[in-house]
Protein backbone atom coordinates (compact mmCIF):
# COMPACT_ATOMS: atom_id res chain seq x y z
CA UNK A 1 0.00 0.00 0.00
CA UNK A 2 1.37 3.36 -0.95
CA UNK A 3 1.68 6.13 1.41
CA UNK A 4 -1.29 7.52 0.23
CA UNK A 5 -3.99 5.26 -0.50
CA UNK A 6 -5.78 3.79 2.92
CA UNK A 7 -8.19 7.13 3.72
CA UNK A 8 -7.23 10.54 4.61
CA UNK A 9 -6.66 9.65 7.81
CA UNK A 10 -4.08 6.87 7.39
CA UNK A 11 -2.77 9.28 4.86
CA UNK A 12 -2.17 12.06 7.22
CA UNK A 13 -0.93 9.92 10.08
CA UNK A 14 2.13 8.57 7.50
CA UNK A 15 2.57 12.36 6.45
CA UNK A 16 3.31 13.57 10.05
CA UNK A 17 5.54 10.32 10.15
CA UNK A 18 7.85 10.67 7.16
CA UNK A 19 7.96 14.61 7.63
CA UNK A 20 10.09 13.83 10.87
CA UNK A 21 11.93 11.21 8.52
CA UNK A 22 12.71 13.01 5.64
CA UNK A 23 13.82 16.00 8.12
CA UNK A 24 15.93 14.12 10.23
CA UNK A 25 17.60 12.56 6.62
CA UNK A 26 19.12 15.58 5.82
CA UNK A 27 19.62 17.19 8.82
CA UNK A 28 23.43 17.53 8.31
CA UNK A 29 24.86 20.94 7.33
CA UNK A 30 27.81 21.49 4.90
CA UNK A 31 30.82 20.81 6.69
CA UNK A 32 32.75 24.44 5.78
CA UNK A 33 29.71 26.35 7.14
CA UNK A 34 29.93 24.33 10.50
CA UNK A 35 33.38 25.28 11.19
CA UNK A 36 32.86 28.46 10.37
CA UNK A 37 30.51 29.03 12.81
CA UNK A 38 32.79 28.17 15.13
CA UNK A 39 35.15 30.23 14.29
CA UNK A 40 32.11 33.27 14.34
CA UNK A 41 32.05 31.66 18.25
CA UNK A 42 35.86 32.17 19.04
CA UNK A 43 36.35 35.99 19.64
CA UNK A 44 40.42 35.42 18.61
CA UNK A 45 39.32 34.07 14.99
CA UNK A 46 40.90 36.53 12.24
CA UNK A 47 39.68 36.72 8.51
CA UNK A 48 42.37 34.50 7.64
CA UNK A 49 41.57 31.77 9.85
CA UNK A 50 38.11 31.80 8.22
CA UNK A 51 40.15 31.90 4.44
CA UNK A 52 41.87 28.97 5.65
CA UNK A 53 38.47 27.12 6.29
CA UNK A 54 36.75 28.39 2.82
CA UNK A 55 39.91 27.57 1.27
CA UNK A 56 39.48 23.93 1.75
CA UNK A 57 36.65 23.92 -0.45
CA UNK A 58 38.43 25.41 -4.01
CA UNK A 59 34.74 25.49 -5.66
CA UNK A 60 33.36 27.42 -2.48
CA UNK A 61 36.12 30.29 -2.94
CA UNK A 62 35.40 30.50 -6.66
CA UNK A 63 31.74 30.91 -5.91
CA UNK A 64 32.10 33.48 -3.46
CA UNK A 65 34.94 35.72 -5.00
CA UNK A 66 32.98 35.63 -7.88
CA UNK A 67 29.84 37.10 -5.75
CA UNK A 68 31.95 39.69 -4.44
CA UNK A 69 33.32 40.67 -7.66
CA UNK A 70 29.58 40.95 -8.77
CA UNK A 71 27.13 43.63 -9.13
CA UNK A 72 25.81 42.76 -5.96
CA UNK A 73 28.80 44.68 -4.10
CA UNK A 74 30.23 46.93 -6.91
CA UNK A 75 33.85 47.30 -4.97
CA UNK A 76 35.92 50.03 -6.44
CA UNK A 77 38.44 47.55 -6.96
CA UNK A 78 38.57 43.81 -7.33
CA UNK A 79 38.22 41.84 -4.30
CA UNK A 80 40.80 38.90 -5.25
CA UNK A 81 41.12 36.98 -1.77
CA UNK A 82 38.81 35.43 0.48
CA UNK A 83 40.48 37.13 3.77
CA UNK A 84 39.77 40.52 2.26
CA UNK A 85 35.97 39.60 1.31
CA UNK A 86 36.02 38.66 5.33
CA UNK A 87 37.41 42.00 5.81
CA UNK A 88 35.00 44.22 3.64
CA UNK A 89 32.08 42.35 3.48
CA UNK A 90 32.20 40.87 7.40
CA UNK A 91 32.57 37.50 8.75
CA UNK A 92 28.59 37.08 9.52
CA UNK A 93 27.67 38.01 6.33
CA UNK A 94 30.13 35.96 4.53
CA UNK A 95 29.40 32.98 6.77
CA UNK A 96 25.63 33.54 5.04
CA UNK A 97 27.06 33.56 1.97
CA UNK A 98 29.27 29.97 2.60
CA UNK A 99 25.62 28.90 4.11
CA UNK A 100 23.65 30.05 0.78
CA UNK A 101 26.20 28.71 -1.88
CA UNK A 102 26.76 25.12 -0.07
CA UNK A 103 23.27 24.42 0.41
CA UNK A 104 22.51 25.19 -3.51
CA UNK A 105 25.16 22.82 -4.28
CA UNK A 106 24.14 20.51 -1.45
CA UNK A 107 21.21 19.97 -2.87
CA UNK A 108 21.53 20.31 -6.50
CA UNK A 109 21.86 16.75 -6.51
CA UNK A 110 18.57 16.27 -5.56
CA UNK A 111 16.59 14.80 -8.57
CA UNK A 112 13.24 15.15 -8.71
CA UNK A 113 10.46 13.89 -11.76
CA UNK A 114 7.67 15.80 -10.62
CA UNK A 115 8.87 19.51 -10.54
CA UNK A 116 11.22 21.30 -13.22
CA UNK A 117 14.26 21.55 -11.21
CA UNK A 118 15.60 24.26 -13.72
CA UNK A 119 12.39 26.63 -12.76
CA UNK A 120 13.02 25.32 -8.88
CA UNK A 121 16.28 27.02 -8.61
CA UNK A 122 15.67 30.10 -11.08
CA UNK A 123 12.35 30.59 -8.63
CA UNK A 124 14.83 30.09 -5.59
CA UNK A 125 17.56 32.42 -6.67
CA UNK A 126 15.66 35.57 -7.99
CA UNK A 127 13.44 35.35 -4.65
CA UNK A 128 16.90 35.64 -2.84
CA UNK A 129 17.79 38.13 -5.47
CA UNK A 130 14.51 40.77 -4.62
CA UNK A 131 14.77 39.63 -0.68
CA UNK A 132 18.42 41.31 -0.31
CA UNK A 133 17.40 44.33 -2.77
CA UNK A 134 14.29 44.92 -0.63
CA UNK A 135 16.34 44.18 2.92
CA UNK A 136 18.60 46.87 1.69
CA UNK A 137 15.70 49.25 1.37
CA UNK A 138 13.91 48.35 4.35
CA UNK A 139 17.63 48.95 6.75
CA UNK A 140 17.66 45.41 7.45
CA UNK A 141 21.21 45.24 9.19
CA UNK A 142 22.37 41.70 7.24
CA UNK A 143 21.14 42.05 4.05
CA UNK A 144 22.90 38.63 3.32
CA UNK A 145 20.78 36.53 5.57
CA UNK A 146 17.70 37.51 2.96
CA UNK A 147 19.49 36.23 0.72
CA UNK A 148 19.98 32.90 1.94
CA UNK A 149 16.35 33.44 3.05
CA UNK A 150 15.11 33.52 -0.56
CA UNK A 151 17.67 31.04 -1.72
CA UNK A 152 16.56 28.14 1.17
CA UNK A 153 12.61 29.71 1.34
CA UNK A 154 11.14 26.58 -1.26
CA UNK A 155 13.85 24.00 0.39
CA UNK A 156 11.22 21.78 1.74
CA UNK A 157 9.57 21.48 -1.94
CA UNK A 158 12.92 19.37 -2.93
CA UNK A 159 13.12 17.74 0.48
CA UNK A 160 8.87 16.38 0.48
CA UNK A 161 9.92 15.26 -2.97
CA UNK A 162 12.65 13.56 -2.22
CA UNK A 163 11.55 11.62 0.72
CA UNK A 164 7.74 11.10 0.52
CA UNK A 165 7.23 11.41 -3.69
CA UNK A 166 3.39 9.98 -3.56
CA UNK A 167 2.24 12.44 -1.49
CA UNK A 168 4.21 15.50 -3.14
CA UNK A 169 2.88 14.04 -6.30
CA UNK A 170 -0.50 14.06 -4.76
CA UNK A 171 -0.30 18.05 -3.46
CA UNK A 172 0.70 19.01 -6.81
CA UNK A 173 -1.73 17.37 -8.62
CA UNK A 174 -4.32 18.95 -5.97
CA UNK A 175 -2.78 22.35 -6.08
CA UNK A 176 -3.53 22.39 -9.87
CA UNK A 177 -6.75 21.06 -9.87
CA UNK A 178 -8.06 23.16 -7.59
CA UNK A 179 -6.31 25.99 -8.16
CA UNK A 180 -4.55 26.44 -4.75
CA UNK A 181 -1.43 27.83 -3.84
CA UNK A 182 0.85 24.76 -3.23
CA UNK A 183 1.28 24.86 0.25
CA UNK A 184 -2.46 24.79 1.08
CA UNK A 185 -2.39 21.40 -0.93
CA UNK A 186 0.32 20.12 0.86
CA UNK A 187 -1.36 20.91 3.82
CA UNK A 188 -5.06 19.55 2.98
CA UNK A 189 -2.99 16.02 1.68
CA UNK A 190 -0.08 15.77 3.94
CA UNK A 191 -0.72 18.37 7.61
CA UNK A 192 2.28 20.06 7.36
CA UNK A 193 3.87 22.36 3.90
CA UNK A 194 7.12 23.13 2.75
CA UNK A 195 7.57 25.92 4.70
CA UNK A 196 7.10 23.75 7.83
CA UNK A 197 9.83 21.25 6.62
CA UNK A 198 11.67 23.93 5.84
CA UNK A 199 11.64 25.12 9.10
CA UNK A 200 12.39 22.06 10.77
CA UNK A 201 15.06 21.42 8.73
CA UNK A 202 16.56 25.37 9.97
CA UNK A 203 15.85 24.19 13.73
CA UNK A 204 17.84 20.85 13.12
CA UNK A 205 20.89 22.76 11.84
CA UNK A 206 20.48 25.19 14.41
CA UNK A 207 20.25 28.40 11.71
CA UNK A 208 19.47 31.92 13.57
CA UNK A 209 16.14 32.41 14.45
CA UNK A 210 15.43 35.34 11.35
CA UNK A 211 16.44 32.36 9.04
CA UNK A 212 14.34 29.95 10.95
CA UNK A 213 11.22 31.79 10.23
CA UNK A 214 12.09 33.36 6.90
CA UNK A 215 11.76 29.60 5.63
CA UNK A 216 8.95 28.13 8.13
CA UNK A 217 6.39 31.63 7.57
CA UNK A 218 6.90 33.20 4.18
CA UNK A 219 3.20 31.61 3.23
CA UNK A 220 1.72 32.16 6.52
CA UNK A 221 2.83 35.54 7.87
CA UNK A 222 -0.44 35.48 10.25
CA UNK A 223 1.17 32.12 12.26
CA UNK A 224 4.22 34.16 13.40
CA UNK A 225 3.83 34.72 16.90
CA UNK A 226 2.61 38.37 17.57
CA UNK A 227 6.18 39.49 19.54
CA UNK A 228 8.08 38.09 16.97
CA UNK A 229 6.29 39.92 13.89
CA UNK A 230 9.59 38.51 12.14
CA UNK A 231 10.83 41.22 8.71
CA UNK A 232 12.88 38.90 7.26
CA UNK A 233 9.67 36.50 6.78
CA UNK A 234 7.87 39.62 4.95
CA UNK A 235 10.06 40.48 2.71
CA UNK A 236 10.88 36.99 1.74
CA UNK A 237 7.02 36.40 1.12
CA UNK A 238 7.09 40.17 -0.82
CA UNK A 239 9.83 38.83 -2.63
CA UNK A 240 8.16 35.58 -3.63
CA UNK A 241 5.14 37.92 -4.98
CA UNK A 242 7.44 39.76 -7.34
CA UNK A 243 9.27 36.84 -8.48
CA UNK A 244 5.94 35.49 -9.56
CA UNK A 245 4.64 38.72 -11.03
CA UNK A 246 7.78 38.81 -13.66
CA UNK A 247 7.38 35.18 -14.51
CA UNK A 248 10.23 33.63 -12.34
CA UNK A 249 7.08 32.11 -10.65
CA UNK A 250 6.86 29.05 -7.81
CA UNK A 251 7.67 25.67 -9.01
CA UNK A 252 4.45 22.92 -9.47
CA UNK A 253 1.26 25.07 -9.74
CA UNK A 254 2.41 28.42 -12.05
CA UNK A 255 -0.15 30.35 -9.47
CA UNK A 256 0.72 33.69 -9.40
CA UNK A 257 1.51 34.30 -5.55
CA UNK A 258 -0.20 37.46 -4.04
CA UNK A 259 1.13 39.60 -1.46
CA UNK A 260 -0.43 39.98 2.30
CA UNK A 261 -1.67 43.41 2.28
CA UNK A 262 0.16 43.43 5.67
CA UNK A 263 3.85 42.28 4.85
CA UNK A 264 4.58 45.77 3.54
CA UNK A 265 4.02 47.11 6.60
CA UNK A 266 5.66 43.96 8.75
CA UNK A 267 8.95 44.91 6.29
CA UNK A 268 9.22 47.88 6.99
CA UNK A 269 8.63 49.38 3.71
CA UNK A 270 6.00 51.58 1.92
CA UNK A 271 2.97 49.95 0.33
CA UNK A 272 3.72 52.19 -3.21
CA UNK A 273 7.11 51.45 -4.13
CA UNK A 274 8.82 51.54 -7.82
CA UNK A 275 9.01 47.75 -7.98
CA UNK A 276 10.47 49.10 -11.75
CA UNK A 277 13.53 49.75 -10.06
CA UNK A 278 13.79 46.84 -7.78
CA UNK A 279 13.07 44.75 -10.36
CA UNK A 280 15.70 46.38 -12.88
CA UNK A 281 18.33 46.07 -10.11
CA UNK A 282 17.20 42.30 -9.51
CA UNK A 283 17.61 41.44 -13.26
CA UNK A 284 21.32 42.37 -13.45
CA UNK A 285 22.05 40.76 -10.26
CA UNK A 286 19.82 37.05 -11.39
CA UNK A 287 21.73 36.66 -14.37
CA UNK A 288 25.33 36.94 -12.33
CA UNK A 289 23.42 35.23 -9.96
CA UNK A 290 22.80 32.12 -11.94
CA UNK A 291 26.31 32.03 -13.48
CA UNK A 292 27.85 32.02 -10.22
CA UNK A 293 26.10 29.07 -9.09
CA UNK A 294 26.18 27.45 -12.65
CA UNK A 295 23.09 25.48 -11.81
CA UNK A 296 20.75 26.11 -14.92
CA UNK A 297 21.25 24.99 -17.85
Amino acid sequence: MSQIEGGAGTGRRSAVMSKELITGALASPPEVYLRLCELLNDPCATSEDMARVIGTDPALTARLLKLVNSSFYRFPAPIETVSRAVTVIGMLQLVQLTLATSVVKAFAGISSRLIDMDAYWRHSIYVGVVARILAKRAGIDDPELLFTAGILHDIGILIICHGVPDLAREALQRSQRANLPLYMAETEIMGFDHGNVGGDLARAWQLSPRLEEAMEYHHRLDDIRPRRRCKEAAIVHLADAIASITGQSETGTGLVSQPCHEAWAMAGLPIIMRLEEVIESADVQFAEALDMFDLIS
